[in-house]
């Protein structure tokens, strides 16, 4: 053990070696300014995290990944209990009340997630805590999940500090982290999920795994058949898509009618939720939502069947974009009283958008101006985020607070 620790061939050794003395007291440095600033601890952990890529090739943004996503965190303590975030606070501090059968039976629904809330509130019994790790496993596992697509598509290494900067600085994300408690992680888990599976690790666990965030989320139903068909993994013909659409429709309804004859807890609550739309528990489905699936679902359609050069893993993605979106314009355009259904599979898409927007700009057609094009990307991310922490749906700190505050300022 104390070589495998410690010796040559040590994990200790390997990461050490690839660092030189000024990188590794840039980051101690970092580290440090965190504590006094997140902000501007944040800002140099990054800096040096994009050093080290363009002196070492290919980074994983591992130190960075975890400071932005602690910090996420963060903000999300300062945000007004409103919305949903006020449910989950009640449900949270309910656990102290009641043993955990009574407390899964109160919520009837998710019994996964609501058990891990459970024991959450008893070990820890503080909110802010629960939304901190929260926020921070979500985010540390979703950038994982894109930096292993982004690995086995051979990215160019100057793409992954875009793409990173994208998905932390996607306040359209964000601001569901502490809205759509329950879904925020488990979208995370299923697109790393994902990504194990297509680079050639798989291993027989992943079908117990699925099967595990459905009873964190019940929305992972239609990913279940996606998951276990393999003509998902490469450019689907007239007839994968036929199948593909009944299979899922086939699910839905197997689910609807199971619910029928076994009435209570999770069919009631699923069956609720599909014959009728509820404001006071989801956002409206807005036109630039709409928007917003129309022009994923034709990337999707340009990037398989036009352009070749699409990866396989991430032609899996893009089927799964298609699927998703087709099922959102279908339920939308239908007038269907299921809304909510529609807004919620819509909001799958926007976990990996960044990882979409750093595909496209690698094609020879944007070569030329790709890294401007980014950089002006993640400009208007940055501005885009600072300025809806104030003037969003949602209240946040202001910019001004977080120039100013301590990491012990936020506790």
């Amino acid at each position: 053990m104390r070589r495998l620790l410690f010796g040559n061939n040590s994990l200790a050794f390997k990461v050490y070696n690839g660092y030189d003395n000024k990188i590794i007291s840039g980051q101690s440095i970092g580290i440090i300014f965190f504590i006094v600033s997140p902000l501007a601890g944040l800002t140099i952990l990054f800096f040096i995290d994009s050093i080290r890529s363009m002196k070492y090739g290919q980074s994983n943004y591992m130190l960075s990944s975890i400071f932005f996503s602690f910090f996420l965190g963060l903000i999300n303590t300062t945000k007004i209990l409103i919305s949903d975030i006020a449910g989950y606070y009640d449900r949270f501090d309910l656990a102290k009340e009641l043993n955990l059968i009574e407390y899964l039976f109160v919520q009837g629904k998710d019994p996964l997630y609501y058990s891990f809330m459970y024991f959450s509130s008893i070990i820890c019994g503080d909110f802010d805590l629960y939304l901190i790790l929260s926020t921070f496993f979500s985010y540390f596992v979703l950038w994982q999940a894109i930096y292993l697509f982004m690995k086995k598509d051979f990215f160019p290494d100057y793409s992954y500090g875009y793409v990173f900067l994208m998905l932390f600085l996607f306040f359209e994300l964000f601001s569901f982290s502490a809205h759509l408690i329950r879904q925020f992680p488990v979208v995370c888990l299923l697109l790393y999920l994902i990504a194990i599976d297509l680079s050639g690790n798989k291993k027989k666990y992943e079908y117990l795994l699925i099967f595990m965030l459905f009873l964190m989320h019940t929305s992972v139903i239609i990913f279940i058949p996606m998951f276990f068909m393999t003509f998902m993994r490469r450019r689907l013909g007239l007839k994968d898509a036929i199948i593909m659409l009944l299979i899922i429709f086939a699910v839905f309804v197997s689910f609807v009618e199971f619910g029928r004859y076994f009435p209570g807890g999770i069919f009631d609550y699923a069956l609720n939720r599909v014959e009728k739309w509820n404001f006071s528990d989801a956002m409206e489905f807005s036109d630039l939502l709409l928007y917003f699936v129309m022009f994923s679902v034709v990337v999707a359609f340009v990037r398989i069947y036009m352009i070749k050069t699409t990866a396989r893993s991430l032609i899996y993605l893009y089927n799964i974009n298609m699927v998703l979106g087709l099922l959102v314009l279908i339920i939308k355009s239908s007038g269907l009283d299921a809304l909510v259904i529609a807004y919620r599979y819509s909001y799958y898409m926007l976990f990996w958008f960044p990882l979409i927007v750093g595909d496209i700009m690698r094609l020879d057609l944007f070569r030329p101006v790709n890294k401007i094009f980014m950089s002006v990307v993640v400009i208007f991310f940055g501005f885009n985020f600072l300025y809806k922490l104030k003037n969003g749906v949602f209240e946040y700190y202001s910019l001004g607070d977080m120039f100013v505050y301590s990491l012990f300022d936020y506790f």
